[in-house]
């Protein structure tokens, strides 16, 4: 049983609805054309009584389950990445080609892999980005390593755009082994295609990691600018200093990143705040954040020293992000801490000194910062002032204060997630341990006063949950919230909420007794005023594994749909797991 809930709470949630709207006729092979508002979904019906069995493709139609394709029927598919291009959806799947992109308009003679990109083995497609009507990928055709794709859906229109990663021609030996450029961070800026990428070749040489671009043909895909420099000694080739751009942010007429302007003999800025307009001349460090030792003569190399600036979010007309200004800042060093920028040297500064320096710069890493949001004008996140422990912090950009010091005696929010605020019904939603009740679900108005515990859910004497790992916020339905909690008695469920303690109440103890229910395979996403999502309900001998409910918001109204994949120790739902496979 144990083993079971560990499992079940340490899912990573997928995004597997990402497309609500299958509608439009089939592509090459399919002339069907799918309903409205079917929802795809990753699925295993092996241990059935189907003709046809195994993993793959799924879908919710009119409060049913559907086969769309089975794909593969001996082995788990690994069916992710659900990406629209126009009226289809492109997709991973692992079939008995291997793993290769798919497309589907929601019929199964619309499901098909699009090309055998590898023969010898599997692509593993991967970051689909929709631009000029075309998805752009990374994939290995096990030739040139992983390099840049394009499709449009057709196995002719599938081709690689360019061979970043040079392999060694000795014709007519054997082909060389793959050297791979392995592009990421696709980002559309200007309507042109921007990514990250590597130019080394078989030899090791290059110029390393940096900032290209794409118009799509081969002849323009071009690096942007080699920010990190190598010495140039002819003939013989320079080793690659690797710049590493990532973050890459769309801010007003740039695209903004972090990357590493360090040379061959260690001279730089470090990793800093950069932008580009897509030109040579325009791709500048905004301003060096963390400066190097003044005392350090010019001429002699020293070890840059990095901000490291991270998680941009646009707010007010401002790039916001957390970075260090090193241990050489003109009034102190500060360390990691809210900064904003409007794109120029001047107008890059500090928000907020929040962390006590008094003995050394605070906090020394970003551990206790998390992501922003923006809620009532403001901008939200977690920080820790070194006195009070994180806390839950917003700012204007001009007046940055605590929330509240929900919990005086240590750490009252959780720190480095993603999902720790949510909004619902004008309040900000979050959960939080006041050192009293254990994390718990709280809502604010954005005030201190309007700052309050929602419900003491884990009553048991030991006041658990002392961490929010089970917690997770879900989706607003009905008028409510729902999000997972553990009272301590029924593991982890689905719970909802209207703002009041009374009616703050299990949906269904699906997991009975202290097995958890709730599974981050699927959803919860609503569909034709349903709400539909993954749940386990029984152990290794009763029960029927993970597979879709549905509910209307009471407890009677919580049901199984379908037992897809018979068995209490079977699955249904599926989640993928990112590739390449182990």
């Amino acid at each position: 049983m144990n083993r079971r809930r560990s499992v079940l709470v340490m899912m990573a949630p997928m995004m597997l609805a990402l497309l609500l709207n299958l509608a439009g006729c089939g592509g090459d092979g399919g002339d069907g054309q799918a309903p409205p508002n079917d929802q795809l979904f990753y699925g295993d019906n092996t241990h059935s009584d189907n003709a046809i069995s195994g993993s793959g493709l799924f879908k919710i139609e009119q409060g049913s389950l559907q086969t769309v394709k089975i794909i593969n029927s001996s082995e788990k598919s690994q069916v992710q990445q659900f990406t629209a291009l126009g009226h289809r959806t492109v997709f991973s799947a692992c079939g008995p080609s291997g793993c290769e992109p798919w497309i589907t308009d929601g019929t199964t003679d619309g499901t098909y892999s699009i090309k055998d990109i590898n023969p010898s083995g599997n692509s593993n497609p991967t970051h689909y980005t929709l631009y000029n009507n075309e998805l752009y990928f990374s994939a290995d055709d096990g030739e040139h390593g992983v390099e840049l794709w394009k499709t449009d859906g057709t196995e002719k229109g599938t081709v690689m755009v360019r061979n970043i990663g040079i392999e060694e021609d000795l014709f007519p030996l054997p082909s060389p082994t793959p050297v791979s450029g392995t592009p990421r961070e696709l980002t559309v800026f200007k309507g042109v295609l921007f990514f990250v990428a590597n130019d080394i070749d078989y030899l090791g040489y290059g110029r390393g990691v940096e900032l290209w671009k794409t118009d799509g043909s081969e002849k323009g895909t071009v690096m942007v600018r080699n920010i990190g420099i190598e010495r140039d000694l002819p003939p013989l080739p320079p080793i690659p200093v690797n710049s590493n751009p990532h973050e890459l942010t769309v801010f007003e007429d740039a695209l903004f990143f972090a990357a590493n302007g360090i040379d061959y003999l260690g001279f730089g800025g470090g990793i800093e705040l950069w932008k580009t307009d897509g030109s040579k001349d325009g791709t500048v460090m905004v301003r060096n954040i963390a400066i190097e030792d003044p005392e350090n003569p010019a001429s002699e190399p020293g070890l840059p020293v990095d901000s490291s600036p991270q998680q941009f979010t646009v707010f007010n007309n401002a790039l916001y992000f957390f970075a260090d200004d090193g241990p050489f800042a003109d009034d102190g060093p500060h360390g990691f801490e809210p900064w904003k920028t409007d794109g120029t040297e001047l107008g890059t500064v500090m928000v907020k000194n929040i962390g006590d320096d008094s003995i050394n710069p605070f906090p020394a890493t970003p551990d206790n910062l998390t992501y922003w949001l923006t809620f009532g004008g403001r901008l939200f996140f977690t920080a820790d002032d070194g006195k009070k422990g994180v806390e839950p912090w917003h700012t204007d950009g001009i007046t940055t204060t605590m929330l509240a010091d929900i919990n005086p005696e240590g750490n009252s929010v959780v720190a480095g997630r993603n999902d720790v605020f949510g909004v619902y019904n004008r309040q900000l939603f979050f959960f939080a341990d006041d050192g009293t009740h254990g994390f718990e679900p709280w809502l604010s108005d954005g005030t201190k006063e309007g700052t309050r515990l929602i419900k003491d859910i884990y009553t048991t004497p030991i006041n658990a949950p002392r961490n929010a790992n089970g917690l997770q916020v879900l989706t607003e339905y009905g008028g409510q919230l729902y999000f997972t909690a553990d009272d301590g008695l029924t593991g982890r469920e689905i719970w909802r909420t209207d703002e009041k303690e009374i009616s703050t109440t299990i949906l269904k103890d699906i997991g009975p007794g202290y097995e958890s229910g709730y599974s981050d395979a699927f959803g919860p996403v609503t569909l034709e005023g349903v709400l539909y999502f993954s749940a386990f309900d029984g152990g290794i001998t009763v029960g029927h594994g993970v597979e879709m409910w549905r509910t209307l918001g009471t407890e009677a109204e919580t049901q199984l749909i379908e037992d897809l994949n018979q068995g209490a120790q079977y699955d249904g739902v599926l989640t993928a797991s990112p590739l390449p496979l182990p």
